[in-house]
This record gives structure tokens, sequence and C-alpha cells, in this order.
């Protein structure tokens, strides 16, 4: 199982971002087996908003729910992801990419589809795919 981020996502799904090609070669030759969060479809629908507009969010919103398994956070995680977002003041880490890194170490999740850096200082994700 790999966990699935925003940045990856959002990339597959949007043919004018800058990795969209390296999103769409590696999902087709790997046909992965994704999850990801609520926090994460919040944040992709939220991006899809503002970087183009609601009738692409919408598309992405029905395209998501057959792509990937999709989890909550729950309340123990959230906490949690929140007491590392205050705790690690040297990162800009989101409070979402808090709540992906509890979750996959909670889930024993080992690989993230994702071009977002912040993976790579977990120190426990192998970020794919790599570049």
């Amino acid at each position: 199982m790999i966990f699935a981020d925003t940045s990856a996502l959002f990339a597959l799904f949007n043919p004018n971002d800058e990795f969209h090609n390296s999103a769409k070669e590696w999902f087709k030759n790997q046909r992965p087996k994704l999850v990801l969060t609520d926090y994460i479809v919040d944040e992709l629908l939220a991006l899809a908003i503002s970087r183009t507009n609601k009738e692409f969010a919408l598309t992405i919103s029905k395209r998501i729910r057959d792509l990937a398994g999709i989890k909550k956070i729950a309340e123990e995680d959230f906490y949690k992801a929140w007491e590392i977002f205050d705790r690690y003041q040297d990162k800009d880490w989101s409070l979402t990419d808090c709540t992906s890194y509890v979750f996959m170490e909670r889930s024993g999740i080992k690989k993230a589809f994702a071009f977002d850096p912040h993976f790579d200082q977990f120190g426990s994700v192998l970020r794919v795919p790599i570049l």
C-alpha cells in the first residue's frame, strides 16, 4: 500500500502541473494500491479550486473515490499530529503533512506517492516516483 499525497494527486489530474508527466507515467507503470486521508481530500479539493476552478475540483472529487481508499484521521492521530506541528518549529510542515506522517507511522506505510519534499524530512518515508 502506498500513501497518496496532495502534490502527486494534483499532478496526476492536472495536465498543466509541472510533475504531471512524471505522475502519469509512474501511476500507469505501477498501478499502485493507494490510500489517503480525509485531510488529503480536503487539501486536494481546496488546491484544485484555488489553482483552477470548482468544475475541475468536482472532476477530481469524482475520480478520487475510485482511485484510492480514503481513511479518516482518528482523533488521537489528530492530537499527535498537532503536537508534532508545534514541536518542530524549524520545519514548515503543514498540519496536513503532520497528519499524513502520523497516519503512515501508525499504519506501517513506508512509501508515499508525493512530490512534496516534506516527506523526505520525515526520515521514515520513501517518496515515489524518484525524480
